[in-house]
């Protein structure tokens, strides 16, 4: 591993608890973190920060359903096609989360 890497792999990981795990929000950086986790600790963080992105998947599928009990109880012309549309967004959202727990797992299952 480079110098640049190593570097890079250790500030991410110290930070990633001061940043309350937003160390990753660069899609760049997410995957370095990946390729490069071979530490127990370092596959802990990668598994604390897929759990916050669960959460959130969760946050925004619970959102949805709410708008879809606010366009269930309005008679507008759209608010049927509303409400299916932010079914479906939920769904997709639940979905989301879940893959994002198999990959919190994944990283908890790494050896320690």
């Amino acid at each position: 591993m480079s110098l640049l890497r190593t570097l890079m792999v250790g500030l991410a990981i110290v930070a990633a608890p001061i940043a309350g795990i937003a160390w990753a929000e660069d899609s760049a950086l997410e995957q370095l973190m990946v390729e490069s986790a071979t530490t127990p600790a370092q596959h802990q963080a990668l598994a604390k920060y897929y759990r916050s992105k669960a959460a959130e998947a969760k946050a925004e599928a619970e959102n949805h359903r709410s708008m879809v009990r606010s366009y269930s109880g309005v008679s507008v012309p759209m608010g049927k096609q509303q409400a299916e549309h932010c079914n479906q967004l939920a769904s997709l959202s639940d979905a989301q989360a879940a893959e994002y727990e198999k990959l919190a797992a994944s990283h908890d299952a790494k050896p320690k």
